[in-house]
């Protein structure tokens, strides 16, 4: 007997690993932590996020885990900005609950079957989703990664201007009329067009 797409991800310890790992992280700054013990901790999980996702091919789950655990990195890049600056640290619990919740939700898409993911992603991106029907109202083609101009404006890579040229540094995957297609790290993306 086959295993189903559901239970494969249920097992795959690449993704359970990454998502413990911002668990611990979670769970060492409620304890109440100093900078250094934050900044040091961090690395340690990035390293070990890093490394876990490099072992799985679910670009989907990959995509929540790094927002969960970008949120934690930036926590900490405003936490040594304020102590650089003079400031008293702000927000700082706040951001830990947006991670903590990134995190719950990252785990949620990571074990949901495809009906479940496509449900968490329609109600996490609703102006992609609202991207996706207007291109799909409006016809508009699809080209090399099936992601339409508005639908690639929508996208989270904010260092692309509007009619510019990036680069994808990570795997991303865009919701399209047809679902899910992916864009591979390296890929020069330009108006919605994405080239090796």
């Amino acid at each position: 007997m086959g295993c189903s797409k559901k239970d494969a991800r249920q097992k795959d310890p690449s993704l359970q690993s990454a998502l413990d790992e911002l668990t611990r992280l979670n769970s060492f700054v409620e304890t109440g932590v100093t900078y250094p013990q934050y900044s040091e901790r961090l690395l340690v999980a990035k390293g070990n996020i890093d490394l876990a996702l490099r072992h799985t091919n679910d670009e989907q789950a990959k995509i929540g885990i790094k927002k969960a655990l970008d949120i934690y990195i930036t926590t900490g890049e405003e936490w040594k900005n304020s102590i650089d600056s003079g400031r008293e640290p702000a927000g700082l619990q706040e951001r830990w609950e947006q991670a903590k919740k990134a995190t719950t939700n990252a785990a949620n898409f990571a074990f949901a079957d495809n009906a479940a993911r496509e449900t968490i992603s329609e109600s996490e991106n609703p102006e992609l989703q609202d991207a996706v029907k207007a291109d799909t109202a409006n016809g508009a083609q699809s080209n090399t990664t099936g992601a339409s101009p508005a639908t690639a404006a929508v996208l989270p890579m904010a260092s692309v201007p509007p009619g510019g040229t990036g680069f994808s540094v990570n795997a991303i995957s865009v919701i399209t009329p047809d679902g899910w297609t992916g864009i591979g790290p390296g890929y020069r993306v330009n108006s919605g067009e994405a080239k090796p």
